[in-house]
């Protein structure tokens, strides 16, 4: 969508959104039940969250200003009227807000915007692995000491990870010198790196940790991919939590 001659609208300021810190206070902007433009007031609840179940990539801020139907797609904000993330949904049990919400942040946001200026499409690196989560079943089966960052299952071959020694079994722990909680964050962060990208892995091999730098490549150079598999589960849907879970995109 383009706007011809805004001339009496004004362009929002975009925040870094990876300065954020929880219990930082956040504003809510959108059009509840299409009551009209409606702000509310909360916090940053945490930050990085995934294992929504929601479909795409997961690297959400979560808040508790109130998130309702019509909210979808409007502004979260800082005490300065900077953006911060893009509003997209909530956990509600009974259908309403009960003060989980979830933003998509603003870097990912401006990063895949200028994307579509610049290419007209969405360009997303792939690091050419296959993984799932580190928990404390793996590590158990391993003898590790560590249940955070990205277990890698596969290297795909030709891929630039492969190039780089990356090797089934080690453990992701930070990219780019910045920690990684989940298999799911490092997803997130490597499709928002255009191809071509140098990036630095942190890993963690036989109990000894090692830094390789990987070429991110693109989804026509090989066949590499970076999405979450576990093999004897393929095709299956499985709740993460014993409780149901009800989610909703608004």
């Amino acid at each position: 969508m383009q706007i011809q001659n805004p001339s009496k609208l004004t362009q929002i300021a975009i925040a870094d959104s990876d300065k954020l810190r929880v219990g930082d206070f956040a504003v809510a902007v959108g059009n509840p039940f299409g009551l009209g433009q409606t702000a509310t007031s909360g916090i940053i609840s945490a930050l990085g969250r995934s294992g929504l179940n929601l479909e795409g990539l997961e690297n959400f801020i979560q808040t508790d200003a109130s998130i309702n139907r019509g909210n979808s797609g409007g502004a979260l904000l800082n005490l300065n009227g900077e953006l911060i993330g893009i509003n997209t949904a909530i956990l509600a049990p009974g259908g309403g807000s009960v003060g989980i919400g979830f933003a998509i942040p603003s870097n990912m946001a401006r990063t895949l915007a200028q994307q579509l200026i610049d290419f007209g499409e969405i360009k997303r690196g792939l690091l050419g692995i296959k993984g799932t989560e580190m928990s404390a079943d793996i590590a158990k089966a391993f003898n590790l000491d560590v249940q955070r960052g990205a277990f890698v299952s596969e290297v795909l071959p030709g891929s630039g990870s492969a190039k780089a020694g990356v090797k089934a079994g080690d453990i992701i722990t930070s990219l780019n010198g910045k920690p990684l909680n989940s298999f799911a964050e490092l997803r997130s962060r490597i499709a928002t790196t255009e191809p071509g990208t140098k990036v630095k892995l942190g890993l963690l091999r036989n109990g000894k940790p090692l830094e390789v730098e990987v070429t991110l490549d693109t989804s026509t150079s090989s066949s590499a991919s970076a999405e979450m598999i576990t093999p004897a589960l393929e095709g299956c849907n499985v709740e993460r939590w014993s409780a149901k879970r009800w989610w909703q995109r608004y």
